[in-house]
Formats: structure tokens, C-alpha cells, sequence
């Protein structure tokens, strides 16, 4: 089956008896789609679409291209690597001078850089407005033929994955060219301890909340 993205326009095509947890995807999901985010998150106002890939269902959150507002930071790359980066480092007593002077003077130049040059320009997948996102059992999804799909529905934007994980990422047969912006907050909030680090678990293998930047996909 091929994936498909659905939108408020046509969100009423879904088979969603066809969906693993249709009925509660459903109900969560569908109120975001027709309203926004900001119709129940008063940090947020994204619109939501749906990715259908085989049985499973995922949220795309379309990133605010505008990227002028602090957004929080599950939905905003502005927020999630300059503003959050900036309010802990100049709200702790444990960062030097220098730290500090960067998040309060370069950081905000750094923000706008960033912002010139689209870097909220982007569609989150698997963005259920959480902190972490679960995945289900990727191993029947053919993620080359669903990024297809999302380059050729958002050809002007990157495609992000939140929550990624390497059990996911083991499924996924192919190499991706992409870029890790966990670098930056990993470097400045180093003192914060083994949370900031990508664990091993065991079972789990990996778990991880950064965000891939999906560029060039290669065979």
C-alpha cells in the first residue's frame, strides 16, 4: 500500500478502520487536523496533517515558516536550539561568563540566521505534540517509497523526524544524508549530565529525543 498524506480537505477519506488504534488515532488526531494546534496548545499554532504509511498512522506537524514567535520547543527548531538553550544557560548559576554572554548576545543573532535561512521551514513527522513520541513496529514500512511521498508533498521543505530511536532507524534500508542539530545543544549544555547523551538500553537499543534533518535520500 502507498503512503498517503490527508489533510483537513480530505481527512474524511481515511479508512480508518484500516489503521493499528484507528479509532483512538482518530479521535485524538482529528480535532488538530480541522482546528490547528493552537485551538488546544497555546504555545503552538501549526497546522496538522496525517501521514498513512501501510496500517500506521503519523502526525505531521507543518513548521511555521515564519518562525517569529517562541513557539514551545516540540514544535519549533528556533525554540527547541536557541531559545531553550538561552533561557537555561541565563536562568542557572552554574555557567561562566563567557557562556553567558553568548546566550544572551550571539545566540539571538545566531536565532535570526537561522530563521533567515528557513530553518523552521520544515515537516515534523510522528509529532503527537509530546515530548518523546513512540513508534510502532516500523518493519513493514516502506520508508523509502514514504519519504518519496513527503519530498513530493513538501518539495520546498526538510522532512524531520521527532524521537527517533535505533531500533527505528535499523529498519530503515537505506542511507540517509542528514544532519544532527543535537550537536549544538549536546556542546552548550554539556554540564547537565548523562540525560543530554544518546543511551543504550538493552532491548531498546537507543533512545533519543533529537530531530533528523532528512536531506539527500541515496539507495
Amino acid at each position: 500500500m502507498r503512503s498517503q498524506v490527508f489533510h483537513k480537505g480530505n481527512i474524511h477519506d481515511v479508512d480508518w478502520k484500516q489503521i493499528t488504534q484507528g479509532t483512538q488515532i482518530r479521535e485524538y488526531l482529528e480535532p488538530l487536523i480541522h482546528k490547528g494546534s493552537a485551538a488546544y496548545v497555546s504555545n503552538s499554532n501549526h497546522e496538522v496533517q496525517l501521514l498513512i504509511a501501510g496500517e500506521h498512522a503519523f502526525p505531521l506537524l507543518i513548521g511555521d515558516a515564519n518562525g517569529g514567535k517562541k513557539y514551545s520547543y516540540v514544535v519549533s527548531n528556533l525554540c527547541q536550539y536557541f531559545d531553550y538553550v538561552s533561557d537555561e544557560i541565563l536562568r542557572g548559576n552554574t555557567y561562566g561568563r563567557f557562556t553567558r554572554f553568548v546566550a544572551r548576545y550571539l545566540m539571538p543573532l545566531a536565532r535570526a540566521l537561522a530563521m533567515g535561512n528557513g530553518m523552521e521551514q520544515t515537516v515534523f513527522v510522528n509529532n503527537w505534540l509530546f515530548s518523546s513520541n513512540l513508534y510502532p513496529n516500523c518493519s513493514n514500512i516502506d520508508w523509502k517509497e514514504v519519504l518519496n511521498t513527503l519530498q513530493t508533498t513538501f518539495p520546498d521543505r526538510a522532512i524531520m523526524f521527532r524521537s527517533i530511536n535505533w531500533k527505528v532507524w535499523d529498519v530503515m534500508p537505506y542511507r540517509l544524508d542528514f544532519f544532527i542539530t543535537w550537536t549544538l545543544k549536546r556542546l552548550i549544555l554539556k554540564k547537565r549530565g548523562p540525560t543530554s547523551r544518546i543511551k543504550k538500553d538493552g532491548k531498546n537499543r537507543a533512545t533519543t529525543d533529537i530531530a533528523v534533518f532528512v536531506g539527500l535520500m541515496k539507495a
